[in-house]
């Protein structure tokens, strides 16, 4: 079901025998409901550029015919279930406040380190600076 780019807003509606649902670039907020596992022939789920928040449920992981997934660009927070299948950073991007996996990307490196694990001097450094506006002056 497309309905992509139509400013709805309010929560996420959930139709049973549904097998795509396309509701990417809308505005449709709260969280993404735990029943989500109850739609078993849920083939594609496209839930980018939204404003949802709170936790991934875990029942996406038991979804077994949910073969693409993109969840960036929300306001999802804490730890990306380990069971979920879907490894690709790209349609975890854009929610600032998840971490856990994603592992097997770039490097093998995890690129949303939960708070309190370990960061390379490198990384602290980096995101330490990278809310700045620093300007040098060479001179010549």
């Amino acid at each position: 079901m497309g309905l992509a780019s139509n400013r709805f807003e309010g929560h996420l509606p959930l139709w049973s025998n549904v097998t795509e649902l396309h509701l990417e670039d809308n505005k449709l907020s709260g969280s993404i409901p735990e029943n989500i596992s109850q739609l078993i022939s849920l083939g594609k789920l496209n839930l980018s550029h939204n404003r949802f928040s709170g936790h991934i449920p875990e029942g996406l992981a038991s979804l077994n015919s949910l073969s693409q997934l993109d969840l960036s660009y929300n306001n999802l927070a804490g730890r990306i279930p380990a069971r979920l299948k879907f490894k690709e950073s790209s349609i975890y991007e854009g929610n600032p406040f998840l971490c856990g996996p994603p592992r097997f990307m770039r490097n093998h490196k995890d690129e949303f380190p939960c708070p309190g694990q370990e960061q390379s001097n490198q990384s602290k450094i980096h995101h330490a600076l990278s809310q700045n506006k620093i300007s040098v002056k060479c001179a010549t």
